[in-house]
């Protein structure tokens, strides 16, 4: 579990730069194919002001795991909530 977290925090982390640098507003909320049924997105902050840039991951559609790029929880969850890759 720890390794699988790592390797979707690494990614995530790796495709908000790449989203900021590139088009922040046009690559945010873009799904991208993690493999195994696993898919993950990098949303801008919902609020200017006090909102954060985050990333979402989902099995089949439904939200296994969120976490803001500070490491605090989105949506009450963290990447530790996404079950170990098999």
């Amino acid at each position: 579990m720890k390794k699988f977290s790592k390797i979707v925090c690494a990614f995530l982390a790796i495709f908000l730069v790449l989203s900021i640098s590139a088009n922040a507003e046009a690559a945010s909320s873009a799904t991208v194919d993690l493999g195994d049924g696993y898919s993950g997105r990098i949303d801008r902050p919902h609020d200017t002001k006090t909102g954060k840039w985050h990333g979402h991951v989902y099995k089949k559609g439904k939200q296994v795991g969120a976490k803001n790029v500070d490491g605090t929880k989105h949506d009450g969850k963290t990447f530790k909530d996404v079950p170990k890759k098999r």
